[in-house]
C-alpha cells in the first residue's frame, strides 16, 4: 500500500500489516499510533522459540524481522515512503 500525500490511519496500517502473509502468520497488529511512536503487537507463538532451556529464547530472525518492519511502518505512519532496508546491523 502507498499513502502518497496522506498520513495513514491506525486502521490502514493495521490492514497493511495483515496484507503480508508473514505478518499474518506472526499475528501482527497495531497497538498504539501516536505522535511519539507506533506500537506493533505480536502475540506469543511457541514456533518462534529457537532455544528452550534453561529458558525460552526467541529466534533472532524473528526479532530482526520485527525491528525491520517496525521501522518501515514507523516511517509510513508519518507519511514517508520507505524504499526498503538499506543496511541493518543488530548486536
Amino acid at each position: 500500500m502507498t499513502y502518497k500525500d496522506s498520513i495513514p490511519t491506525s486502521d490502514e496500517i493495521d490492514e497493511s500489516l495483515r496484507y503480508v502473509p508473514f505478518h499474518r502468520w506472526l499475528g501482527l497488529r497495531v497497538g498504539k499510533l501516536t505522535e511519539e511512536g507506533l506500537e506493533i503487537i505480536m502475540p506469543w507463538r511457541s514456533e518462534i522459540i529457537s532455544i528452550t532451556e534453561p529458558h525460552p529464547v526467541v529466534h533472532g530472525g524473528i526479532l530482526a524481522s520485527l525491528i525491520d518492519l517496525t521501522g518501515l511502518y514507523a516511517v509510513l505512519s508519518k507519511g514517508g515512503q520507505p524504499a526498503g532496508t538499506a543496511y541493518m546491523n543488530i548486536d
